[in-house]
C-alpha cells in the first residue's frame, strides 16, 4: 500500500526550452570590445620614452609641459627628478609614434621661455601659454636615441633654415659673442654660431653661418672683418665714425665682403676656413700678395705712438704695415737703437706683383732709395700723438743704398719731423727767455699806473668840468649873436650891392677925368689907386658877408671853428 502511494508521488518528467541571452549582457561586450580598441590604438599611437638631461628643472611641468616641434605637440613630460650626480635633472617624455623621426642622435632639445639678451628678445608667447621643450631634429640620417642632454640655450640657427656654416680663424675673439650678427654690404645675412677652444693657444677658431640666398656671395677669396665697436678716424676731412649697426655696437659683429661676387672664383664650400681680420683696412690689405720686409733704424728719437700695426704711408697712402718696434743695444756706436720692422706691398705703389720676381721689386725700391727715397717718423695725429711711418724722397739728404743685413732690407732714415718741429720750438722759446720780460713788465705796469693816475686825477675832473661849463657858455653867446646879428648880416649883400653901384659910377667919373685931364696925369693916377683899393675892400667885405651869414659864431670862434687868442 505505501509502494503503491510512494509510486503515485513520482511526478512525470517535463521537457523545457532554455531562454535566449538578455541584452543587457550586450553592454559590457561593447564597452570591453571599444575599450580594447582604444587601448590597442594608444598603444599603437605611443612613440617611445625618452630622458632628456637639462642643468635645472625651471619652467618644467611633470604632465603639463609637452615636447612640440614647430609648434606641434609631440609628446609630454613623464616625470622630473634629480639626476646621479646632483648636477643636473632627468626629464622624462612620454613621445608619440609619429615622433620616431624626429628622435635620432641629431637632434637638440631645449626650454623655450621667457629670454632677453643683447642680441634678441624670444619666449614672449610663453608668458601665457606656459613653458614648452622644444626639439630640433637636426640633419637627416642619424641613428635613433631616447637619451639625449639638453640645451641651456636657445641654438642660434635651426637646421631647417637654409645656408652654409663656414670657419673663421682669429687671433683673438674680442667682443664677439654667440648670436652676434654677421653682415654683408651692411645687411645683416647670418649669425656667430659658437667658438672652438680647442686649440686657443695659437688660433680661436669661430664658427658663423650664413642663410640662403647670401650665401653665394661667399666665394673663396671673400674677406671677413671684426665689425664690433665704433671706428673714429681723425683725417684731412674731420672726424670720421665708422660702424655696421647698434646691435653690433652691443654683442659684436663680423662682416665680409668679396672683390668680385660676380667673378669666376669658386664658392666656399661648407665648413671652409678663413682668416678673421681685426678691421676693414687690414681686410681689404689681404687682397696684395706680396709682401717685402724692411727695417729702418732710429736713434735718439721717441717712437712713442707708433706700434704693430702703425700705417706706412708714402704721400699720405698707406701702402705697408709696421709689424713690430723694440729696443736694442748697439755695439758698433755703444748707443741704444730702436728698430722698426715694416712691410711694404708692392701692389700699391704701382709694382707688379705678378711679373716681377721679389729681387727685381728689390731692385725697384734701390732705385728709389739712390734718387732719395727715405722713411721718417711723422705725427699722424698731434692730440693722441700717434705716428706714422712715412716715405718720402729727399732729394738733399745724404746720399745712402738699400742696405743688406742678414735677412733684413735696411731702409735710410731721415730725422723724425717731430724733431725738426721741437727743434724749432726750442730756438723760439730760447729769443723768447733772452727777452728782458722783467724790465717789459716793470715799464708797462708804470705806464698802466700812471695812465690811471691822470684818468683818475681830481685836475683832470675838474678841467672836464671847466671845459663842459665853457662849452655852455660859448652856445649861449652864439645863439644870442645869432638872434642880434640876423637883422645886420641880411643888410650886409644890400650894402655890397651899393657898394658896387658907387663903384660903377666912380668908374664913368674916372673916364671923364682920363677923357678931360688926359690918361697920364698925376690926378688919374690917384684915382686909379683908390678905384684898386675900394674894389678890393668891397671884395671882402662881400666874402665877409657870405662868411658870417652861415656862420655867425665865426666873430668868436675864428674860422677854423676854434677861440682865438
Amino acid at each position: 500500500m505505501s509502494d503503491h502511494h510512494a509510486h503515485d508521488d513520482i511526478g512525470t518528467a517535463k521537457v523545457r526550452h532554455a531562454r535566449r541571452i538578455s541584452l543587457v549582457w550586450a553592454i559590457p561586450v561593447v564597452t570591453a570590445l571599444i575599450a580594447g580598441f582604444l587601448g590597442y590604438r594608444t598603444l599603437s599611437q605611443q612613440g617611445p620614452t625618452i630622458e632628456i638631461l637639462f642643468a635645472d628643472g625651471d619652467g618644467i611641468e611633470v604632465g603639463k609641459t609637452p615636447v612640440k616641434y614647430k609648434n606641434v605637440q609631440l609628446g609630454v613630460v613623464k616625470s622630473l627628478a634629480l639626476a646621479d650626480d646632483l648636477k643636473s635633472v632627468r626629464v622624462t617624455a612620454q613621445m608619440q609614434r609619429e615622433a620616431d623621426p624626429v628622435l635620432t642622435e641629431n637632434a637638440r632639445f631645449w626650454v623655450v621661455k621667457p629670454r632677453a639678451s643683447i642680441t634678441q628678445i624670444s619666449g614672449l608667447d610663453t608668458l601665457l601659454s606656459g613653458s614648452y621643450i622644444a626639439v630640433d631634429p637636426g640633419m637627416a640620417g642619424g641613428a635613433s636615441r631616447t637619451h639625449f642632454r639638453g640645451l641651456a640655450q636657445p641654438p642660434i640657427v635651426q637646421s631647417d633654415v637654409p645656408g652654409r656654416t663656414f670657419v673663421l680663424n682669429a687671433d683673438r675673439l674680442g667682443s664677439l659673442t654667440p648670436g652676434a650678427p654677421l653682415f654683408f654690404r651692411d645687411l645683416s645675412v647670418g649669425y656667430v654660431l659658437g667658438y672652438d677652444t680647442d686649440n686657443i693657444a695659437d688660433r680661436v677658431a669661430i664658427h658663423v653661418f650664413v642663410r640662403a640666398p647670401y650665401d653665394k656671395y661667399v666665394h673663396t677669396d671673400s674677406n671677413f672683418w671684426n665689425a664690433s665697436g665704433i671706428g673714429i678716424k681723425f683725417g684731412a676731412d674731420g672726424v670720421d665714425i665708422e660702424l655696421e649697426s647698434l646691435e653690433a655696437v652691443l654683442a659684436g659683429g663680423i662682416a665680409f665682403d668679396t672683390p668680385d661676387p660676380t667673378n669666376k672664383t669658386a664658392l666656399a664650400k661648407e665648413g671652409e676656413e678663413f682668416k678673421l681680420y681685426g678691421d676693414k683696412a687690414a681686410a681689404m690689405s689681404s687682397h696684395f700678395n706680396r709682401r717685402l720686409p724692411f727695417v729702418a733704424y732710429f736713434e735718439g728719437s721717441s717712437v712713442r705712438g707708433l706700434g704693430a700695426g702703425s700705417p706706412v704711408e708714402l704721400y699720405g697712402i698707406t701702402i705697408g704695415t709696421v709689424k713690430s718696434v723694440s729696443l736694442e743695444f748697439d755695439d758698433a756706436t755703444q748707443r741704444f737703437r730702436v728698430p722698426v720692422r715694416f712691410e711694404i706691398e708692392p701692389g700699391r705703389i704701382g709694382l707688379s706683383e705678378e711679373k716681377l720676381s721679389d729681387n727685381q721689386l728689390l731692385q725697384a725700391i734701390r732705385e728709389m732709395v739712390d734718387q732719395g727715397l727715405r722713411v721718417q717718423l711723422r705725427a699722424s695725429n698731434i692730440l693722441t700723438g700717434q705716428q706714422v711711418m712715412a716715405l718720402d724722397f729727399f732729394p738733399h739728404a745724404r746720399h745712402a743704398l738699400l742696405a743688406t743685413a742678414g735677412k733684413d732690407n735696411v731702409m735710410p732714415s731721415m730725422p723724425p719731423q717731430i724733431d725738426n718741429l721741437s727743434r724749432a720750438v726750442s730756438d723760439i722759446l730760447d729769443k723768447v727767455s733772452k727777452l728782458p720780460l722783467d724790465q717789459i713788465s716793470e715799464n708797462l705796469n708804470n705806464a698802466l699806473k700812471g695812465a690811471s693816475d691822470i684818468a683818475n686825477s681830481p685836475d683832470l675832473k675838474k678841467s672836464i668840468a671847466s671845459l663842459s661849463e665853457t662849452l655852455t657858455s660859448v652856445k649861449v653867446v652864439v645863439d644870442q649873436m645869432n638872434r642880434d646879428l640876423t637883422p645886420t648880416l641880411q643888410k650886409l649883400p644890400q650894402m655890397a650891392d651899393g657898394i658896387q653901384k658907387v663903384i660903377g659910377q666912380t668908374s664913368q667919373l674916372a673916364g671923364s677925368l682920363n677923357t678931360g685931364y688926359g690918361g697920364n696925369s698925376k690926378f688919374k693916377r690917384d684915382v686909379d689907386r683908390a678905384l684898386l683899393q675900394f674894389t678890393d675892400t668891397a671884395r671882402s667885405f662881400r666874402v665877409l658877408a657870405d662868411l658870417l651869414s652861415v656862420h655867425p659864431e665865426a666873430l668868436i670862434l675864428g674860422r677854423t671853428g676854434q677861440e682865438t687868442k
